[in-house]
């Protein structure tokens, strides 16, 4: 509960979220801190509100649960890429299952956060959406080059794993969606 009020939640806001919060602790074999920290970053990143919490605890959890994500390498990835995503209209089931993928493929923490992060600004500078950054890698005949070209080398890693993996982007957001 301490947590949740260092990040500016309301005594009943608090409240609505504890069982939420038991339930996340519980699944991802973590103390009750670090799930609340979690759960109230995560909320207040994507600029959800507390009745969310119980969305966000059910994507944490089926999160860790359907791919080679932890608690730990989510919650840094997350630290990087969460306020970005909200920013580009991306929801939290898109981001997380994103990071799921590219752990997947061997990207986690704080560097599949930073490449996700550098794809979405790069993208929304170029005014790209994501999908068709994704084909059109998919379609070049030298899919480095292409994706250099789309987000820098920093996002290029990110890009070609998730163009590689648009179809397991598309599966697990549809999981998160339905993971209540």
């Amino acid at each position: 509960q301490t947590e949740f009020a260092k990040m500016g939640f309301s005594t009943q806001q608090i409240l609505d979220s504890t069982k939420a919060t038991l339930d996340l602790a519980a699944s991802m074999e973590v103390d009750l801190a670090s799930a609340a920290m979690l759960a109230g970053s995560t909320v207040n990143a994507f600029g959800l509100e507390a009745e969310d919490t119980q969305r966000v605890v059910d994507v944490l959890a089926k999160s860790t649960s359907s791919s080679a994500l932890d608690f730990g390498s989510l919650t840094e990835s997350l630290k990087m890429a969460a306020p970005i995503a909200k920013s580009t209209g991306v929801s939290i089931e898109e981001t997380a299952a994103m990071l799921g993928v590219l752990a997947n493929t061997g990207i986690k923490g704080s560097l599949a956060g930073t490449g996700l992060r550098k794809t979405f600004i790069e993208l929304n500078k170029k005014g790209i959406d994501l999908k068709d950054a994704l084909d059109t890698v998919n379609k070049s005949s030298n899919g480095l080059n292409t994706a250099i070209d789309l987000v820098g080398q920093v996002g290029a890693k990110s890009l070609l794993n998730l163009a590689s993996r648009s179809e397991d982007i598309d599966k697990l957001t549809i999981s998160l969606q339905e993971s209540q």
